[in-house]
């Protein structure tokens, strides 16, 4: 049986979907919400130093990030934690700017015939929704990690959902 990382959501849409996924402006209309720059600056930052710290405290991720090995899954599901953590957007909206910014590499894959590609920017949505949730869900517990938890969730999240050997 198949189970929800299996699914690949981008396959699955239509072409009208995919189109007004787009369309949406990569979700940009949530984003525009948003009036703290710093914390959007610091996101955009945040994904190479989550990838330092994966690097020295846990080598066993590999030191190359490449498509669903332990490195690169950790990085994902860091990238959507930090995001549900610091930008003040709604889970819903949070989706929407992933499916977006995914579905581009969905697409761009899908053009050069790259079957691994369409499935990989799948599970790396998957992979960045599970962060976002995870963050959300901390805040409305008041229980929001510190950089070292989400270095460690990051680590464990990847070892657990890579589905490809570190690269050394």
């Amino acid at each position: 049986m198949a189970g929800l990382l299996d699914d690949n959501i981008f396959s699955n849409m239509s072409t009208w979907d995919k189109i007004k996924t787009l369309a949406s402006g990569y979700g940009l209309g949530a984003l525009n919400k948003v009036t703290n720059y710093d914390a959007i600056n610091k996101h955009g930052e945040y994904p190479d130093l989550l990838r330092g710290e994966l690097q020295n405290n846990y080598p066993e991720l590999g030191y190359s990030r490449q498509n669903r090995t332990p490195l690169d899954a950790a990085i994902n599901y860091g990238g959507g934690y930090d995001f549900g953590k610091n930008i003040p957007v709604s889970y819903q909206d949070a989706d929407k700017m992933a499916k977006a910014y995914q579905l581009t590499d969905y697409l761009t894959s899908s053009l050069m015939s790259n079957k691994q590609g369409m499935s990989d920017a799948s599970k790396d949505y998957y992979d960045n929704m599970a962060g976002v949730r995870q963050a959300i869900e901390d805040k409305r517990l008041k229980k929001s990690a510190d950089s070292n938890k989400i270095i460690d969730m990051s680590a464990l999240y990847g070892k657990r959902n890579s589905t490809m050997p570190a690269k050394y």
